[in-house]
């Protein structure tokens, strides 16, 4: 992750704040600049800042998964809905075709799709057992 350039802010939309919306910027597709320090600008039809609260950076592994599923902390999705976001939705495939000057995240957008469904399947079935299992 890197810090927006220029800094930006944004209200409880998440599309910036009055005068300074994200499509003062960001069109629905990438475009080239070639600025010394910006090679693109992002574009999506979708595109707005993640709330804060959504964010990964500084947390281990065990709170990124315990935010995943907690419905009050991923914009009320169920499990199938968060498949459904990071498999299909063309804004998290963003991170798969970042233009130039960007890395690409690792693997693709629906290898990752299939793995969230194994996690989300494994968990299913270790629940079942789990609860299965108790006596109380």
């Amino acid at each position: 992750m890197h810090l927006h350039t220029p800094p930006m802010v944004s209200d409880a939309s998440g599309h910036g704040i009055p005068g300074l919306h994200c499509s003062a910027c960001h069109s629905p597709a990438n475009e080239a600049i070639n600025m010394p320090n910006i090679q693109i600008v992002p574009g999506n039809p979708a595109w707005s800042l993640a709330p804060a609260a959504f964010a990964w950076q500084h947390r281990s592994l065990r709170e990124i998964c315990e935010q995943i599923k907690d419905p009050q902390r991923n914009g009320g999705r169920t499990l199938k809905k968060i498949h459904d976001h990071v498999a299909y939705d063309p804004l998290v495939g963003w991170a798969w075709h970042p233009g130039l000057g960007r890395k690409p995240a690792p693997m693709t957008q629906a290898t990752f799709g299939v793995l969230v469904q194994r996690y989300h399947r494994e968990l299913f079935h270790f629940l079942l057992r789990f609860l299965g299992n108790r006596r109380d």
